[in-house]
């Protein structure tokens, strides 16, 4: 801002009545007189000039002078240090309003950087709407998929089909555990023959204490019944195994 952006920009605040043009750094009893001042009014930190210590001592000293408090977070340097840390930022937006460089008095190679920046900016943040669109269409379809999922195997058919499916294989598991059964009562009987061809006396204990076991389920079995087992047997794995495969 030049000096007379300056003067207007202080006589559009509220507090202020008439902007005194062309005043001195130093204040002089005549200055005052002329304009009729009574206080002057400015921070309490001495000021200091060419042959002065403070330059408001005389006002002081007179008993003209009203200190003022800062606001903090508001001062000239930091204005300065944010206008310096934003200056590209600035620039950019000044080129997009339409000034030149020369206006803004910015190099040819500095508004070259400034512009690759921007573009740069607006490829990441199209980049980041891209990421942020598909990620969104990945819950849906994922929220999708498991609603599906559920009502596939919240199905009362399926329900059904599986109970189904879980009963004939516990039968299966039956059976199995029965012809384990009937295969042990087996075994011991083939191993009871063969200790009577080589060893009668060992024989008779191997006989005396697994009768006492089996001797019920033995007398009820033939080789006509084993038959239809095994063939019931087959039958129901191999419908278990086809209705578990569908």
């Amino acid at each position: 801002m030049n000096e007379h952006e300056r003067y207007d920009a202080v006589s559009h605040c509220r507090y202020v009545d008439e902007v005194v043009e062309n005043a001195p750094w130093t204040m002089t009893p005549e200055f005052l007189t002329e304009h009729r001042i009574d206080f002057v009014a400015h921070d309490d930190l001495p000021y200091t000039s060419v042959g002065q210590d403070d330059i408001y001592k005389m006002v002081k000293d007179a008993g003209m002078f009203v200190a003022t408090q800062r606001t903090d977070g508001i001062s000239t340097s930091d204005v300065i240090a944010r206008i310096v840390r934003n200056y590209d930022e600035y620039i950019r937006r000044n080129l997009a309003r339409g000034y030149s460089r020369k206006e803004l008095n910015v190099s040819f190679v500095k508004e070259r950087q400034v512009k690759a920046k921007q573009k740069i900016g607006e490829i990441r943040d199209k980049i980041e709407d891209k990421s942020q669109q598909l990620l969104q269409w990945w819950e849906d379809k994922s929220r999708e998929l498991i609603m599906e999922f559920l009502k596939v195997f919240n199905n009362p058919a399926l329900q059904e089909r599986k109970v189904r499916v879980r009963r004939q294989v516990e039968a299966v598991q039956d059976r199995s555990h029965r012809a384990l059964q009937r295969w042990e009562e087996r075994s011991r009987e083939f191993v009871g023959d063969f200790l009577r061809m080589f060893n009668p006396p060992a024989l008779s204990y191997f006989e005396s204490d697994s009768a006492d076991e089996n001797t019920e389920e033995r007398e009820g079995d033939s080789e006509a019944q084993e038959d239809d087992d095994q063939e019931e047997e087959e039958e129901e794995f191999a419908d278990a195994h086809s209705t578990v495969q569908t």
